[in-house]
């Protein structure tokens, strides 16, 4: 069991989570977030006196305070440290967690469905697998990212469907204020469906300290076949928490 780390973070987390702007989740979602948060308040942080965690200690990333919600001005970005030379990908840009169509690229390609996360929420097949894997684990940052997750996206390839091409997913870090992020994915590949997944991380010049507390559950159906590949390009001012 976690044991409860009084600090900032948590203090800010507990104090605002009823401020949470929900009122477009289904039912659903609203009572995973409201269980969810329950056991992230009751655990609270963990500490090197848990198991999974006795060498990582998070102390100096959370005691501190953060934006939990930062507007981003994305005009003008220079995304080319994610760029990879000579591949040939659909692009999809998270700017600290948002979706932005702007940036993104994906060229219509049929049989591929990507959402912002929040806006998937009556897909049959987030009804199914959301928050059903990655909570299973009973892990804290898991409970806190179900209960405040405001970002990210999901992406379903439906069945029988070969991505024509590889998908690059950019998660960019940027603001000139220290934030906190919750971006939860869900990727679910439907029987005999196959794709390659590319995720980059970078930082902005100038780029605030950042905290990331990342959560993807993926799903890969009877034949399907995924290739998913991390590409961690970001600097000391980033930190992510991706538990799966």
């Amino acid at each position: 069991m976690s044991t409860l780390v009084a600090n900032s973070l948590f203090q800010q987390l507990t104090s605002t989570f009823q401020e949470l702007e929900t009122s477009n989740d289904t039912s659903a979602v609203k009572a995973l977030r409201e269980e969810a948060f329950t056991r992230f308040h009751d655990l609270g942080f963990p500490t090197v006196k848990n198991e999974d965690w006795k060498y990582t200690n998070i102390h100096g990333l959370v005691n501190r305070n953060y934006l939990l919600n930062e507007d981003v001005d994305v005009s003008d970005l220079d995304l080319s440290a994610a760029d990879i030379p000579g591949l040939d990908a659909h692009r999809i840009v998270l700017i600290n967690g948002q979706y932005v169509f702007a940036f993104s690229s994906l060229e219509d390609e049929i049989g591929l469905i990507v959402k912002p996360i929040e806006e998937a929420q009556h897909e049959p097949k987030f009804q199914q697998h959301f928050a059903k894997h990655a909570d299973k684990t009973e892990s804290t940052t898991v409970a806190l990212n179900t209960a405040f997750h405001t970002s990210g996206i999901f992406l379903q390839v439906n069945r029988n469907k070969v991505v024509s091409k590889p998908i690059q997913i950019v998660h960019v870090a940027t603001g000139n204020q220290d934030f906190f992020a919750q971006t939860r994915n869900l990727y679910i590949l439907e029987q005999n469906a196959e794709a390659e997944i590319i995720e980059s991380f970078i930082t902005l010049d100038g780029a605030a300290f950042n905290l990331n507390n990342k959560v993807t559950e993926i799903v890969v159906e009877e034949n399907a076949k995924l290739q998913h590949y991390y590409l961690q390009l970001a600097s000391n001012n980033s930190h992510y928490i991706k538990p799966y």
